[in-house]
């Protein structure tokens, strides 16, 4: 989804508050909403109304999508702290960054971009088969022949991430993320 001149409109008129990150400078806007170009040579185009500082802004909507990235953070309140603010940018991009250099917190963060990503509540009842087969799969990708070494990377990092959240399931410490397409009763049974 791109956040345009109706996703603007809609997030005002339901109260949702959108955050925008500009992409090439990083700096981070508040959108208000939508608004139509009452100019001669430009009447009705649709436009995206933004602010940061105080200041108001104002963008065509296709331009908008194009330059910022979105995100429904938490709507700051009139004197909120920006640093809070720019930490919460950071997590949301961390997580949502292929990282390949330093395992660890690579792992780290796939694990939390896979349960933001494919948590599901309704799937509920999953075995460790369902783990394994998961883990295989992912495993396989990362010994094809024909991709490179950073997308080999990031597949070795993304089985290592579902070994960390099939940990986090049986030990209880995160329940969401549940492999597999079968329902309960449909599915194999751990010995």
């Amino acid at each position: 989804m791109e956040l345009n001149f109706e996703a603007a409109e809609a997030a005002r008129n339901n109260g949702v508050s959108i955050t925008a990150k500009h992409l090439k400078s990083g700096n981070l806007y508040q959108v208000i909403g939508g608004a139509l170009n009452c100019t001669n040579s430009h009447d009705g185009q649709q436009m995206v109304v933004y602010s940061r500082d105080g200041k108001l802004f104002v963008r065509d909507s296709s331009e908008f999508s194009q330059k910022f990235a979105f995100s429904c953070y938490p709507a700051p309140a009139a004197n909120a702290d920006l640093d809070e603010l720019k930490r919460k940018a950071a997590a949301f991009d961390a997580i949502n960054t292929p990282e390949i250099e330093e395992f660890l917190q690579a792992v780290k963060n796939e694990a939390l971009h896979q349960r933001d990503r494919w948590g599901s509540k309704h799937d509920e009842g999953k075995s460790d088969a369902d783990w394994f087969w998961l883990i295989g799969y992912l495993a396989g990708k990362a010994i094809r022949p024909d991709i490179g070494s950073e997308k080999q990377l990031h597949h070795i990092i993304t089985t290592a991430a579902v070994l960390l959240n099939w940990h986090a399931a049986r030990v209880g410490a995160y329940l969401e993320m549940r492999p597999g397409i079968e329902s309960p009763a449909a599915g194999a049974k751990d010995d």
